[in-house]
């Protein structure tokens, strides 16, 4: 690609969807190693969370069949989705043991709570009920995790964490290893996906219609101007999301060694050396100094 080329040029978010392609073959080629692996090298946690991780290259490929097909606002969606996955799991994987069994204790009793539940508006009622719903008192470990998850007045906790996103980050800063600025790739993946994501998610009109620009500073609604803001966006969310990758890699290589996986995370990292990313619109700068 010329290093010349501009943010918000097509010549520019197919360098990086190539990227992000390249990350994506790490995050196949990752979980395809622990599976082989984690039978000669047993680990715990990596064991318990491999679902997670197997799950991240499902949604990371989910992200550029949606980009393919310029489903960019649904590309946020899915892109919001990979960001909390790489983060959960960087983060389960240095937390405190008591942190770690709740996150497995959900799992658990959501799969209880989902065979049955209600809904009520005004006096209206709808039930989903499955059948073979289990006996509480059969099992103790169920029974417990229920309560885990139940307030003092009896309604459900609907969240696995109790923390924020930036106190999983902190942890993360002291306990990885990983060079800070490593972390700083999910902060600022944070900044430039999560927000707008969930107001796609909700269904505002911002959320509706961020991704063609016309909330940028200095918009304006030309056919060309919205062409490059949407090249931009796309161009954001390549960006974003590979590093993110990298981040894991990273991570992961402090407590199960992928020494060759992270080498190649290396090399492709190299292709973004040297890129223009100032631009005029929605992104001014991309600032990832340590």
């Amino acid at each position: 690609m010329n290093k010349k080329a501009k943010w918000g040029t097509q010549e520019f978010t197919n360098h990086l969807f190539r990227y992000y392609g390249k990350q994506c073959d790490l995050l196949e080629e990752l979980y395809k190693y622990q599976y082989d692996s984690l039978k000669k090298k047993p680990n715990e946690r990596v064991d318990s969370l491999y679902l997670l991780l197997y799950s991240m290259y499902d949604t990371a490929c989910s992200v550029s069949i949606l980009a393919m097909n310029q489903k960019i606002n649904e590309g946020y969606m899915i892109g919001r989705a990979l960001l909390e996955k790489i983060i959960n799991y960087i983060y389960l994987l240095y937390c405190d043991e008591e942190y770690y069994k709740r996150y497995l204790a959900y799992t658990k009793q959501k799969g209880y709570r989902n065979l049955k539940k209600s809904i009520k508006a005004g006096d209206v009622v709808a039930e989903l009920k499955w059948t073979g719903h289990p006996d509480l008192d059969d099992d103790k470990e169920l029974k417990k995790a229920v309560e885990l998850f139940t307030s003092k007045k009896g309604k459900t906790i609907s969240r696995w964490r109790n923390k924020t996103i930036e106190e999983m980050l902190d942890l993360i800063v002291e306990r990885s290893g990983v060079n800070v600025k490593y972390v700083k790739y999910l902060m600022i993946a944070m900044l430039a996906i999560y927000d707008d994501a969930s107001e796609a998610l909700h269904g505002t009109l911002y959320g509706t219609i961020f991704h063609i620009g016309i909330f940028s500073a200095g918009s304006s609604r030309t056919k060309s101007k919205i062409v490059s803001s949407v090249h931009g966006q796309l161009s954001l969310l390549f960006f974003a999301l590979g590093c993110c990758i990298n981040s894991l890699i990273e991570a992961v290589n402090q407590v199960f060694p992928i020494e060759e996986i992270r080498k190649k995370a290396i090399e492709n990292d190299k292709e973004l050396i040297g890129l223009d990313v100032e631009s005029s619109g929605k992104l001014t700068k991309w600032n990832c100094e340590v």
